[in-house]
């Protein structure tokens, strides 16, 4: 066989083979994010951009929402997750009545689910059109560690990677490591060992 010919049945072999990039289920989808208390605009801005190249999806940045005493566990000095969705959908009414509407919360707070035994969480989703995502565990300077900004936007990039396959693309989690969408995330470990993509 002739290069040439060669070359195009393998440029044509790979076409073939490609995953083609997800799309929403609901062609309507718009996607909000959402600063739960003080959060550098930076994190907003990179994420927005983010997605944007990534995936080709239109994240809607929002104004910060203030955190209500009723969200806040004093003696843990932790967010409750139930309750940061809860302030969401108090916050943001015209959203949560909107079937179209998948509202992601970022928080750089420490949180932890009522519901559950764990000590903290990463994130917390109340059906298809809510979440929340806390950095507060990624960031390698909350474990004593040198910060490393880098890392951390790695890190929260996967959550919210993981967060965005599950409500927007409805795809389901995966018990393959190579998958942001691999689950359960039990440890900072779990979350650098996944990989970036569905």
């Amino acid at each position: 066989m002739r290069p040439a010919a060669l070359a195009a049945l393998l440029v044509l072999a790979a076409a073939a083979g490609a995953a083609a990039e997800p799309r929403p289920v609901d062609p309507a989808a718009r996607v909000y994010l959402v600063p739960v208390g003080q959060l550098p605009e930076k994190w907003v801005t990179d994420l927005v951009g983010y997605y944007r190249t990534k995936l080709g999806l239109a994240l809607q940045p929002l104004p910060p929402l203030p955190l209500d005493r009723s969200a806040l566990d004093h003696t843990r000095q932790q967010v409750i997750a139930e309750e940061a969705i809860t302030l969401l959908r108090r916050r943001l009414p015209r959203l949560a009545a909107d079937p179209h509407a998948v509202v992601l919360g970022l928080t750089a707070y420490d949180m932890y689910i009522r519901g559950t035994s764990w000590q903290w969480a990463f994130a917390f989703r109340q059906d298809a059109h809510f979440a929340v995502v806390s950095l507060a565990r990624m960031d390698p300077a909350n474990w004593g560690e040198r910060p490393d900004e880098a890392r951390l936007r790695t890190r929260l990039r996967k959550m919210m990677s993981k967060n965005l396959g599950i409500m927007v693309y409805d795809l389901p989690q995966s018990r393959d490591r190579r998958s942001v969408l691999y689950g359960p995330i039990l440890s900072l470990a779990d979350l650098d060992a996944i990989g970036e993509d569905f």
